[in-house]
């Protein structure tokens, strides 16, 4: 192990067993996981997590610091810095670095960081042990604004903020105005534009959420107002953007079954053990091993695919030598989303956005040129459109709230996006990665 290890435990992936990272002497971290839940067995993982170096000292530890629900990992180091990453997308075991001077707190030497909530106030508490055997105490500040972002008209999406106050001898009364905007006490019951909340012990310390349901085509902002007989007015700003579902007008493919497909090349696809998604809209006609897409080689470990199979409504995320069928109802004569991920550790497949099924595997997925649709020597037999190639592991959310949107190509994660919108010609164009598919056996009235 080296000199000085610093562990730390968290589920990273969601598997319901503990990963356990450990920094070292060097400035690196080491990834340990759980052989099995409840088991004090751990596999040594990979001796570099994510690459991270932070000199020397390293000392890390996880929080969710912005409640989207991707961890933080803040490490310690020698100089008495803290070092900030955050995890790409939910359950994924890939971070990215944040900022190397994390909010610009130095302790002087050997910083050791632990989050936790000391006084059950909902904003973290962050203590940092230094050499000198002192502890430094920072707390989290409030939030003043929740931004929903672009969101789809009709849908319904919610945040949350905590709310803290003292010495109160009244209700604090919430309230706002703009109907698009609501509020509760509880995550899923109770909205509305006007919220009281009664002080125990003359204190309030409760967790508020917001809902948006955005039902025009327009920008909205809105503040919720916090009053109470010997308190100061309170604001939180909400703001957010209704946008239209995109129908993706335009032209999709339409395969015969027989030996139509898209050959990518090889440079829009994933090789090895590396972190991915693979999404596209598709109606399947029937039902005959046909793959929406083929990322890898079939060869033991090696395939990355989903692909139908000769039963109806029932297909195969294909690895070729530890593969899962999963049912996946009325999915055929109609459009739906399919999507496959991989964070390194887990396979997950999403159905019109919901998660349906995964496998824990560990792929060393071969080179390949990348096709739609076809898997093999089978070919799939119904419409495609909208295929897109990330390098990341999407999470629910993402995939979700982006997957009835256009894209720019400027996304971080996205290499390949293939919209299907040519009229005529040999070619499907990749507006990102310039990875540029060749029809086969296709034509115009394709």
């Amino acid at each position: 192990m080296g000199w000085e290890a610093s562990p730390v435990f968290a589920d990273l992936n969601g598997d319901a067993k503990l990963d356990l990272i450990i920094g070292v002497s060097d400035g690196l971290l080491k990834h340990y996981e759980q052989q099995s839940v409840n088991s004090t067995s751990f596999i040594l993982m990979t001796e570099n997590f994510n690459a991270i170096d932070v000199g020397d000292n390293a000392s890390p530890d996880f929080a969710d610091l912005d409640g989207d629900d991707l961890l933080d990992l803040i490490v310690g180091n020698k100089i008495g810095t803290l070092v900030h990453y955050e995890q790409d997308s939910e359950n994924s075991t890939s971070f990215s670095l944040v900022s190397d001077n994390f909010n610009s707190i130095d302790v002087g030497f050997r910083s050791n960081p632990c989050f936790t909530d000391m006084d059950k106030d909902g904003q973290l508490d962050l203590i940092i042990g230094e050499s000198d055997g002192n502890l430094n105490h920072f707390e989290q500040e409030g939030v003043d604004s929740l931004n929903f972002g672009n969101r789809i008209v009709v849908g319904v999406y919610t945040k949350k903020y905590y709310l803290k106050a003292n010495n109160l001898v009244n209700n604090i009364e919430l309230y706002c105005s703009d109907s698009a905007f609501s509020i509760s006490l509880s995550e899923n019951t109770g909205f509305s534009q006007t919220l009281s909340i009664a002080p125990v012990n003359n204190r309030v310390s409760d967790t508020v959420y917001v809902r948006f349901e955005p039902n025009a085509l327009m920008v909205y902002n809105e503040n919720i107002i916090h009053t109470s007989a010997n308190m100061d007015t309170a604001y939180i700003m909400l703001s957010g953007k209704g946008i239209e579902p995109d129908n993706y007008p335009g032209n999709t493919l339409d395969f015969d079954g027989t030996d139509d497909y898209v050959n990518c090349g090889s440079e829009a696809q994933i090789t090895g053990n590396n972190p991915r998604t693979i999404e596209a809209w598709a109606y399947t006609k029937s039902f005959n091993d046909g793959g929406i897409f083929q990322a890898g080689q079939t060869a033991w470990y090696k395939d990355f695919s989903l692909r139908t199979t000769t039963t109806e409504n029932l297909w195969r995320m294909q690895f070729w030598g530890n593969d899962l069928d999963v049912v996946l109802q009325e999915s055929k004569d109609a459009w739906h989303h399919y999507c496959l991920t991989y964070d390194g550790s887990t396979a997950k497949l999403y159905y019109d956005g919901n998660y349906v099924a995964h496998l824990d595997i560990s792929l060393n997925t071969g080179a390949h040129d990348l096709w739609f649709g076809r898997w093999e020597n089978s070919y799939f037999d119904g419409k495609i459109d909208e295929m897109r190639v990330w390098n990341i592991a999407l999470d629910s959310i993402q995939i979700r709230e982006n997957m009835h949107l256009s894209f720019s190509g400027s996304e971080t994660g996205l290499i390949g996006y293939w919209q299907f919108n040519e009229e005529s010609g040999n070619l499907l164009s990749d507006i990102v990665g310039g990875n540029n598919g060749g029809l086969q056996n296709m034509d115009n009235a394709d």
